[in-house]
């Protein structure tokens, strides 16, 4: 169990700061749920109580007020039936926050976190910055190896046969041949003095691939969908990939097939 504890440990404190929770807090929140008050309760049966660690999470939060005076805390949590909305606060909750209320503001989900602590950056520079990114061969080599890495089903996925008939394939032999189809949706978010950008993309790909049964190698073409996270600002840090299964492509598509036509082509 230490081992797992361990691990977590450090995958969190990559990203955040920890506020531990210390013994005096805890022993205030089991008997803050001992007397099932706020943000404790009774629990829907009425035969006991619960809510101890919601408790510590509450306590731990006005503990680093107290101790930090300098400190501005933004609560996240769309947990409004125990610690409310944020403006008003039930007994005892509003004596616990006496004095603070002003250096304590809650945060209902990560798109409030993203309004409060960004500034949007225009559509345009978006579109501009994620063009110049996405058309670089960089950025195809990054896609390629990707797919290789990551396109792996005993399932099977469906693609484009080189007698554009639907067959369906395993896995990748080598990185297939990559192009942009198409940039959707994107934007762009100032966060202190660096930009970051997402953007739903379409990528073609075309190459050799394993058949379900391992036994042959397929020409394939297939439409990879993804999302994509990347900042201008961080030039040696690769741009983060968030992807599902890929797809056939559009056989009605005359933009599509005209780039499976030219990958084939080139293949040849």
């Amino acid at each position: 169990m230490e081992r797992f504890l361990d691990h977590w440990r450090g995958a969190y404190a990559d990203v955040f700061e920890v506020i531990q929770t210390s013994g005096d807090v805890a022993l205030k929140a089991l008997a803050r749920e001992a007397m099932a008050l706020p943000p404790a309760k009774r629990c829907d049966k009425g035969d006991h109580s619960e809510g101890a660690r919601d408790v510590a999470i509450w306590f731990s939060v006005l503990e680093f007020l107290k101790d930090n005076p300098d400190e501005h805390i933004y609560f996240v949590t769309n947990n409004t039936s125990d610690f409310g909305d944020g403006t008003v606060y039930e007994y005892p909750m509003n004596e616990d926050v006496r004095g603070f209320e002003h250096r304590l503001t809650r945060l209902q989900d990560f798109k409030e976190v993203v309004a409060t602590f960004t500034t949007e950056v225009s559509g345009e520079s978006a579109a501009t910055a994620a063009e110049e990114l996405l058309r670089s061969e960089a950025m195809r080599e990054q896609v390629a190896q990707t797919a290789v890495e990551a396109l792996d089903s005993d399932g099977g996925f469906p693609g484009l046969g080189a007698s554009d008939a639907e067959i369906v394939w395993r896995s990748w032999l080598a990185a297939p041949a990559v192009e942009l189809l198409s940039v959707k949706n994107v934007t762009g978010h100032k966060i202190d003095q660096h930009v970051w950008y997402t953007a739903d993309v379409e990528w073609l790909l075309y190459g050799s691939a394993v058949s379900t049964d391992g036994d042959s190698a397929l020409s394939v073409a297939c439409v990879w969908r993804m999302k994509i996270l990347f900042s201008t600002d961080e030039k040696d840090e690769s741009p983060t990939i968030l992807s599902g299964a890929p797809g056939m492509p559009d056989t009605a598509d005359d933009r599509c097939m005209n780039g499976v036509r030219s990958l084939r082509q080139a293949a040849e």
